[in-house]
């Protein structure tokens, strides 16, 4: 069962909070992760939703 395929994903510029203001977090730039979020989110989930079925189709083989 741990002997798989190790499969990686990774996902960048991500939100880390729903509100910057409530935060000490001026490094960041949070029109550009939101702008980030909209474009990728929807790819992102979608290949993680494919990586979920093809694991789930290795598991019962």
């Amino acid at each position: 069962m741990l002997n798989g395929e190790v499969c990686l994903y990774p996902c960048h510029d991500t939100l880390q909070v729903a509100d910057y203001s409530k935060y000490n977090m001026a490094s960041f730039d949070e029109e550009k992760k939101k702008l980030s979020r909209e474009k990728n989110y929807p790819r992102d989930l979608e290949n993680a939703y494919q990586i979920g079925q093809r694991l789930v189709r290795e598991i019962g083989e």
